[in-house]
């Protein structure tokens, strides 16, 4: 069996979930919970979830802007 670190279990893996997940695995023991509940770890979660925010609103906007820009030109020729 392989060991994984807390560490790299809650900054690489628990910090990419939905809020919601994040109070449900808080049970799972007091290690968990502290780590979970701690500064560091609320702060760098809100950060990664602003990130994937704009980028996948960027996505979507540029996505949208790129099929009016099509529609206008199929209309105009």
């Amino acid at each position: 069996m392989v060991y994984i670190p807390f560490d790299i279990i809650l900054f690489e893996i628990l910090i990419r979930l939905h809020g919601i997940s994040i109070d449900q695995y808080k049970c799972v023991c007091r290690q968990w919970n502290e780590g979970l509940s701690s500064w560091p770890f609320m702060s760098l979660h809100v950060n990664y979830v602003e990130e994937y925010l704009v980028r996948y609103y960027s996505c979507l906007l540029l996505t949208f802007i790129f099929k009016l820009l099509v529609s206008t030109l199929l209309i105009l020729t």
